[in-house]
């Protein structure tokens, strides 16, 4: 799958010990337009993905897509509980 989320590619980034402005810099793009892909004002597109891959090199971008999915999914974990711990407090009151 060569889909990414502003969020995969934030933690992308992150945990490959990257900034904006050094992939940016690789694109060649503007670091604001990195930065409005990591918010999600505009979509990361296949392109910025390829060049994300090469820009990381395959292996190091496979592990931190891989680190970055499950930091995604157990902020949703934790995000599913607190919202159950929520309605519970209102359904209580």
């Amino acid at each position: 799958m060569d889909e990414m989320s502003s969020l995969e590619l934030r933690f992308v980034l992150e945990c490959a010990g990257f900034s904006q402005r050094e992939f940016a810099e690789s694109i060649p793009m503007s670091r604001s337009f990195v930065g409005s892909m990591v918010r999600g004002e505009r979509p990361v597109q296949l392109r910025y993905v390829d060049a994300l891959k090469r820009f990381l090199g395959k292996e190091l971008y496979a592990a931190s897509l891989e680190v970055a999915r499950k930091r995604i999914s157990e902020i949703e974990i934790r995000h599913k509980e607190h919202m159950e711990r929520l309605k519970q407090r209102t359904e209580g009151s």
